[in-house]
């Protein structure tokens, strides 16, 4: 049987916590130290509280060392490793490949999508050092993605929800050119969020200002059962940095959908146990979004881009058929509260946002609207409340299916549990019993109590009796064996848990050919370096943190591009450019230059270390 993953971020134990709830295999979650979200930080303690949780569900628990170390600190993260490793920890996402040379516990070690894994030769190199899971780049296609899973037996990770970087991760550089904060060291600054004016190579502004690098967030619901197919078996949904909410809500969208093609897959299963219930009907456009994209996945697509704004627009909620000097009225089928954020695009295609004071119907109350909003105007609702209000409850339960048997003797009761991943537990009173006054009625009592597992995470599927002698069992024995029982088969369930094994790095790993300028290997540490040597790979630069880099340089390699989006993409609209090279300039009047490989198919955003 194949096993398929779903794995959700958290920010913190909490948000952990609830993305197990809400039907997660598998959590991502940083450290205090080294993630590549470093406003996600965790103590160690909060996340062996989290493994503890997960591991009752069979879920794995990832946690993130996915920044590039310089040498001291790549001895205080193998450190961490361990720890982690202590705490119950089941995997290692890594970007900085110099950790293959430490100390490693025996653990799985993942491959940060940080690594730029985009072929399949960088796959079959990361399997070479030990790496048994690789988080593919978002910018593949299915056809590259199938390309790869023939030729690896690593096990293929895959984003299908969330924020998108506009930039293949680990070779984006603007934020540490701009600010010192680097990208690969947990600390972007998202310039490819800014507004900027677009000039061709005369200074003449032949775009006005917009987000062109800010792209619409990631959607693949209409495109599992074809990843599955490709060869992926872990779907990751972004976002370390959201709020409980979104985790709730989107871990449950894919939950349902995922087991909607299990069911009708044979072969296929979740890989971890338990069956969720969920108090709200999950929609993915209640939650922060830019607009979606399934982005290359089915190759190149049109309205990648979100011009408008980097902001969260939601959902569509309507169109505005009257605007009053305090309301306007909206034609909806959806219903709204007070409380709820709206938006719109004004003439000038900026985002505007508001908030209803008061609804009454049709009828949205406010004391002061927006300038520009007028009748006939798209609405968007980016914050509902009464959604909201649910994701801040208890809005799902996980319970494990379990059958049970109670089958009373004379002078032994016996009450055994078997679990839906075949484990099971037993426990016995010996106890003098007396045959029942009332037969039917005692059973019929004994057997419905068997059916109540209480506020546990079990559900009883089948609760089998065995009282061939009619004799009458209390109920306050049979509550304690249950219990007992129940307590006996948690610990079962952990004590059987498997985690993974040590990275198996093989003697000689393969060799390793790049075509891309040798900075962008991030090499921080004489480690790195090490790895990379074995392989047959000399790094003449070190990583553009050691400021070593100053002359003009790609400071983003994506294959989002500008030419496209305006429709004269020389390839596939038989556009004409204006005159080259294009610049993007922020509104301090800072000029990145644009150059286009349509060989490639490619765009960089070339500048230079502080100041540009």
């Amino acid at each position: 049987m194949q096993k398929i993953e779903l794995l959700s971020p958290a920010r913190n134990a909490e948000i952990g916590f609830a993305a197990i709830n809400h039907g997660a295999d598998a959590v991502y979650i940083g450290a205090d130290k080294f993630g590549a979200r470093a406003a996600a930080g965790n103590s160690v303690q909060d996340i062996e509280k989290l493994v503890k949780y997960a591991h009752r569900y069979n879920a794995r628990i990832f946690t993130t060392l996915n920044t590039i170390f310089n040498d001291d600190e790549i001895v205080e993260a193998e450190k961490l490793a361990w720890d982690l490793y202590r705490a119950g920890v089941d995997a290692l996402i890594v970007q900085d490949l110099g950790l293959v040379k430490c100390n490693l516990p025996p653990m799985e070690i993942h491959a940060s999508t940080q690594t730029d894994n985009r072929t399949p030769q960088k796959v079959q190199f990361l399997e070479s050092l030990g790496f048994s899971q690789v988080v593919l780049a978002r910018e593949l296609t299915m056809t590259q993605i199938k390309a790869i899973k023939e030729q690896t037996t690593a096990a293929l990770e895959f984003f299908i929800h969330g924020a998108l970087c506009v930039a293949y991760s680990g070779r984006c550089y603007i934020s540490q050119a701009f600010t010192g904060r680097s990208a690969n060291r947990g600390e972007c600054a998202q310039f490819c969020r800014l507004p900027y004016t677009l000039e061709d190579k005369n200074g003449i502004q032949i775009a006005e200002s917009a987000h062109w690098l800010s792209i619409r967030d990631l959607n693949l619901t209409e495109n599992l059962s074809a990843l599955i197919d490709a060869g992926i078996s872990s779907f990751k949904i972004e976002g370390r940095l959201k709020d409980i909410g979104y985790v709730k809500n989107i871990t449950a969208h894919y939950r349902q959908t995922l087991d909607g093609i299990l069911a009708g897959t044979p072969g296929l299963v979740k890989s971890s146990s338990g069956k969720c219930t969920y108090f709200f009907e999950p929609n993915p456009n209640k939650s922060f979004n830019r607009g979606f994209t399934t982005y290359f996945v089915q190759d190149r697509q049109p309205n990648v881009l979100q011009r408008a704004t980097p902001k969260s627009t939601g959902e569509v909620f309507g169109r505005t058929i009257k605007v009053a000097e305090n309301y306007l009225q909206v034609q909806s089928t959806a219903q709204s509260v007070n409380g709820d954020g709206f938006c719109f695009l004004d003439n000038n295609g900026k985002l505007v946002g508001f908030k209803a004071d008061k609804v009454d119907g049709n009828r949205i109350y406010w004391n002061n609207f927006p300038k520009g909003l007028q009748s006939g105007t798209m609405l968007y609702r980016n914050f509902d409340k009464g959604f909201e209000d649910i994701m801040q409850k208890n809005s799902a339960e996980r319970k494990i299916s379990l059958n049970v048997k109670l089958i009373i003797s004379k002078n032994v009761v016996r009450l055994e549990a078997i679990d839906e991943d075949q484990r099971n537990s037993v426990v016995y009173r010996h106890i003098a019993l007396e045959p029942a006054g009332n037969p039917g009625g005692v059973n019929q009592k004994l057997h419905d109590s068997l059916r109540k597992a209480g506020n546990s995470i079990w559900y009883v599927a089948e609760a089998v009796l065995d009282n061939e002698a009619n004799l009458f069992l209390p109920a306050s024995v049979l509550g304690e064996m249950k219990n007992e029982l129940l307590e006996a088969h948690l610990h079962t369930r952990l004590i059987n848990y498997k985690t993974g094994s040590k990275p198996v790095i093989a003697d000689q790993p393969m060799v390793y050919v790049s075509d891309k300028p040798a900075f962008q290997e991030n090499i921080l540490n004489s480690k790195a370096a090490a790895v990379m040597a074995t392989a047959g790979f000399i790094v003449e630069k070190e990583a553009y943190e050691t400021e070593q880099v100053i002359e003009d340089v790609p400071l983003m390699t994506t294959k989002h591009c500008i030419k496209y989006e305006m429709q004269i993409c020389p390839r596939y609209q038989k556009g004409q450019a204006k005159a080259e090279p294009y610049w993007l300039v922020t509104p301090e009047g800072q000029k990145l230059r644009l150059v286009f490989n349509c060989a490639k198919c490619e765009m960089e955003v070339v500048g230079r270390l502080k100041g540009l």
